[in-house]
């Protein structure tokens, strides 16, 4: 596959270049659907093939990630059928967040880069994979900027003194 390089952080998306709609089948693992109560939202995995599968059933889908960053790398890419270029988008956020908040073992991570920040597909998505350890981010000093983001059920914070800016 060609992936892109880019110094822009934003550009288009372009069904040109390499996006997820251009991946083999066999790099599917599962599709995400949202099931939303009045208390929280969950995440439900779905068959990656078969009957009633695909963006129409379920918007977000998990692949595996040809270029690994470590053990259980794997993509998320939120609202695939929406053609959303690499830039956070509140709906792709929410479902980052919310797998995130899900996982059951604290080693699995989830994050993201932009387009000039190494990203190298432009269709919106976040890395998964597992680390076994504490990342130095997670010991960063942070100041709480606001609570509840609207659907999120999220405490979001700044990073306060890093090397880097980050939520």
């Amino acid at each position: 596959q060609q992936v892109s390089t880019s110094r822009q952080l934003r550009q288009p998306f372009s069904r040109h270049s390499f996006n997820f709609h251009h991946i083999k089948v066999a790099e599917r693992l599962v599709w995400l659907r949202e099931n939303a109560s009045r208390a929280s939202t969950v995440l439900t995995l779905l068959p990656a093939e078969g009957p009633n599968r695909g963006a129409n059933v379920a918007p977000h889908l998990v692949l595996s990630n040809v270029f690994p960053l470590a053990y259980l790398s794997s993509l998320v890419a939120p609202l695939v059928a929406q053609n959303l270029s690499q830039w956070l988008h509140p709906g792709g956020l929410q479902v980052a967040l919310t797998l995130a908040a899900g996982l059951r073992d604290r080693f699995l991570r989830v994050g993201y880069n932009c387009m000039a920040g190494g990203a190298s597909v432009n269709h919106l998505h976040f890395q998964l994979w597992r680390y076994p350890d504490e990342l130095p981010v997670e010991r960063a000093a942070t100041e709480r900027t606001r609570t509840g983001l609207i659907g999120f059920g999220v405490e979001v914070a700044e990073l306060a003194g890093y090397a880097v800016r980050g939520l």
